[in-house]
């Protein structure tokens, strides 16, 4: 009976300390620290096995069992200063979630992966009249407007306006194709960037993201085309 409960706590200690590692660092060392965490936890049940041997050997099982409990507690009685710091001071992009949250390529993804994403994305202001995007140059940016409005111009031919909860520019990274149109801001606004890499490690990491994803650029296509 004891089993399953151990099982779901072992769970959702893992996913929370994995989130608020995920909330405490810069995102572009998140690697790194994931594995570091991995090494010091690794290295933990290592030593735990070692200590209760050690305490097997020279008592007896129930002893072990206390010996590591108490030093289980010590461990989170050091720790819990730290830990309610790095919570407090734990950022989240709730904002950059709720946008995204509305795109069809992110409205399938869970709840971790597309705040790993929002904390990676970069808001960009532009100016009326300002092209964001030159058809024929390379694709390395996804764009969630913000607010403002955008005209999709190709080949000198309007196709559409793109204003608050649209999107552009992903037919150029997913297909792996220049720009197959112009944008240019009719009006001030603001954008939300996300470059190649993030947005495709982000999309082809979810089945159903990238299923939205790709059923968005052959629409695109069929309707530009």
């Amino acid at each position: 009976m004891v089993l399953p409960l151990l099982g779901m706590s072992l769970s959702l200690l893992d996913n929370l300390s994995r989130m608020l590692l995920q909330r405490s660092a810069e995102p572009a060392s998140l690697g790194a620290v994931f594995s570091l965490a991995g090494l010091v936890a690794g290295l933990g049940q290592l030593g735990g096995s070692a200590i209760a041997q050690a305490v097997i050997a020279v008592a007896s099982v129930e002893v072990a069992l206390v010996v590591l409990a108490m030093a289980m507690m010590l461990i989170l009685v050091l720790a819990w200063r730290s830990l309610r710091h790095a919570d407090n001071e734990a950022a989240v992009p709730v904002v950059e979630m709720a946008l995204l949250r509305g795109l069809p390529m992110f409205s399938p993804m869970p709840a971790l992966d597309l705040e790993v994403v929002s904390r990676l994305a970069q808001h960009v202001d532009v100016a009326a009249g300002d092209t964001v995007i030159v058809q024929g140059d390379p694709g390395e940016v996804f764009y969630a407007v913000v607010s403002g409005s955008f005209d999709v111009v190709m080949s000198g031919e309007f196709v559409r306006s793109v204003t608050r909860g649209g999107w552009f520019g992903e037919v150029a990274l997913l297909s792996d194709r220049p720009r197959t149109a112009s944008v240019i801001a009719t009006s001030a606004g603001s954008l939300l960037a996300i470059e190649r890499e993030p947005f495709l490690t982000a999309v082809s990491g979810d089945q159903a993201s990238m299923s939205a994803a790709l059923a968005v650029v052959e629409r695109l296509d069929f309707d530009e085309a």
